[in-house]
């Protein structure tokens, strides 16, 4: 018995990634559970993201945290991918709807979902091609996808308006509680200038990242869905996030 724990012990302090993101879908499956009328928004929030998983090969001059199998990419990426955007759908959702009426008329268009992807998967792969960090490629692509997103869907500023206020404090503070879980986490990122600089002891890269992200997540999905947002007092419409 003592020596199974004693490799659970070692498994967790050597997978703080995976452990991450597992304990990351406590507060997920509390409001799959405690918000019935939200269930199908929550997963298939989550879900949008996830077949990106495999551009986490992007990143290896920035960060490289150890994954099962010691794999480039994996189960820990799909994991991180669902999580943060079905926590952004949900928080920045839930905010928007205290004012306005949030209409989501889909699952997921795929027509759409597929759009979003051509256009940011090329644009990684080209910039690539320039030399480029693999940081300074997605915080550039997040700006371009972002830009294109609030003029595809501008009904839903008021996402994006939230996702600003509430999204970048909201994942840096849980970024801030893995690392003070497991201090030796951080040197899964390399201390390269700029983006691996440490700003109150977290990489400046997830800093920026989160940033540029946070129109990108909810508006990513209110995309993908066809989701509209409209004043209090209309009624056309009156499905709730």
């Amino acid at each position: 018995m003592v020596d199974v724990m004693n490799r659970l012990d070692i498994f967790v302090a050597t997978h703080p990634y995976l452990i991450c993101n597992l304990l990351g879908l406590i507060p997920l499956s509390l409001l799959y559970f405690g918000l019935p009328k939200q269930r199908a928004n929550i997963w298939m929030a989550g879900l949008i993201w996830v077949p990106l998983m495999p551009l986490a090969i992007f990143h290896e001059d920035y960060w490289n945290p150890v994954r099962l199998g010691n794999l480039r990419w994996g189960v820990e990426d799909a994991l991180y991918l669902f999580n943060v955007t079905a926590l952004a759908w949900a928080v920045t959702a839930g905010f928007v709807s205290l004012r306005f009426r949030l209409y989501v008329p889909k699952l997921i268009d795929w027509r759409r979902l597929a759009e979003l992807i051509i256009m940011g998967v090329p644009l990684t792969l080209i910039l690539f091609q320039l030399s480029l960090s693999g940081m300074t490629i997605q915080l550039i692509v997040n700006i371009v996808i972002a830009l294109w997103l609030i003029m595809r869907c501008w009904s839903c500023w008021p996402l994006a308006v939230s996702g600003i206020l509430l999204l970048p404090a909201i994942f840096l503070i849980e970024l801030k509680l893995w690392l003070a879980i497991w201090p030796d986490f951080i040197n899964a990122w390399y201390p390269t200038e700029p983006w691996g600089s440490l700003i109150a002891g977290i990489p400046l890269g997830e800093i920026a990242f989160y940033l540029t992200s946070a129109i990108v997540f909810p508006l990513s999905v209110a995309f993908c869905r066809g989701a509209v947002v409209l004043p209090k007092d209309r009624i056309e419409h009156t499905e709730e996030p």
